[in-house]
């Protein structure tokens, strides 16, 4: 017992006076497991306090830092008061946890609620986090975007569901962005109402908003439906790359294999010319061949086996192709005419969530090539129009 009280008093006498240090994270952890009985986790209410305290009231950035970290390792899995405390709701006074005035402190407060309301389902801690998608720093949002991931109830948190496509609506572009890619995270396959509001989203005037949609729309909408492969198919002509991109993966997830409306559309994107021809934007560029790339391998998904219109217009395009500048596409699209070629075509499984592989043990190109960008901190505020054929 005198060994447990020395190492109590360590703790608090440090965390009132220095940031964390890893040998304290130590002192934390073993604090929790001495105190664990009956196989429920017990804390030390006095370190808990201290470490609150630390949080609210201490002048120093670091010291404030170090508490909210803290408070995942000494605080009970979803204490309500300790979460509470978090939001900044707990005291009169403002300016704390994911309100405080320094973003690395609203950061590692979302992450800690993140920690102890994992899988919870709160509503409380789940309102906060999506209130911080329109916070000015990009980690902060991030951070939320993580923690809230680990918050709501996956496929049954129908708070968070309708909390979300609220803000998809919003004038925030932030938070628009990250609402689709949160939808993406929790939201179960084939749900109605997400499915329409990420097709609304689809049209938004922002690229980072459709890209997102986009990507969610690919992991979210069931194989084979039709409403959400003709709420894709126009972003296939958007000026920005970006967005073709993400939109040729999510098609090649959506679309179920031998569907010609998405098999003619995705072959366009062969074409140097199809996408407004006066702007030339898919002229030999690198990030446009990886547009490229992307079809080419999601033909080769979507295609039947023995496709002559599909491995007549690969065939034509790896004509046109300059070696060694093209070696990477030339190689995707022989792999495609090969596997294409075959009696019995070569099943490419795409992956929502990790974007595509050209499948088997000869998928050198699955992550690298079909992969959707984040592109966050590229981002350009203006906005971009899609352009018909």
């Amino acid at each position: 017992m005198v060994a447990i009280e020395d190492a109590r008093s360590s703790v608090r006498t440090v965390v009132a006076e220095h940031p964390c240090p890893s040998w304290l994270q130590g002192i934390a952890t073993a604090n929790r497991l001495r105190n664990t009985s009956s196989g429920h986790e017990e804390s030390d209410p006095q370190v808990v306090f201290a470490t609150m305290q630390q949080l609210c009231m201490h002048g120093k950035v670091a010291q404030r830092l170090a508490a909210a970290r803290m408070l995942s390792r000494v605080s009970r899995y979803a204490d309500v008061n300790v979460l509470d405390f978090l939001r900044g709701n707990n005291i009169s006074s403002e300016g704390f946890g994911m309100r405080d005035k320094a973003s690395e402190v609203r950061a590692a407060a979302a992450t800690t609620a993140g920690v102890l309301a994992r899988d919870t389902g709160n509503p409380a801690i789940i309102a906060s986090l999506i209130d911080l998608f329109e916070d000015s720093d990009g980690t902060v949002r991030s951070s939320a975007l993580s923690a809230l991931s680990k918050v709501a109830a996956l496929g049954s948190d129908q708070y968070c569901v309708d909390t979300l496509l609220l803000r998809l609506a919003g004038s925030s572009w932030s938070a628009r962005v990250l609402s689709a890619q949160a939808l993406g995270d929790i939201a179960v396959r084939g749900m109605p109402s997400v499915v329409s509001g990420l097709a609304a989203a689809l049209a938004d005037d922002d690229w980072a908003v459709q890209k997102a949609a986009a990507k969610s729309m690919g992991i979210v909408a069931n194989v084979g439906d039709l409403f959400a492969l003709e709420a894709l198919l126009p972003l296939l002509h958007d000026a920005d790359w970006r967005v073709r991109k993400t939109a040729v993966v999510a098609i090649g997830n959506v679309a179920e294999r031998g569907c010609l409306r998405a098999i003619t559309a995705i072959l366009l994107r062969l074409d140097d010319t199809s996408v407004a021809a006066p702007q030339r934007l898919d002229q030999g560029t690198a990030d446009v061949l990886d547009v490229k790339l992307s079809a080419v391998i999601v033909l080769e998904r979507l295609a039947e086996a023995n496709d002559a219109h599909v491995l007549g217009a690969l065939y034509t395009f790896q004509g046109s192709l300059r070696l060694p500048l093209d070696d990477k596409l030339h190689r995707a699209v022989m792999h495609a005419c090969e596997n294409l070629s075959a009696v019995i075509a070569h099943d490419v499984e795409i992956d929502g969530e990790r974007g595509c592989g050209a499948g088997g043990e000869g998928g050198e190109y699955e992550d690298e090539s079909c992969s959707v960008a984040s592109d966050e901190s590229v981002r350009s505020m203006s906005s971009c129009d899609s352009s018909d054929e």
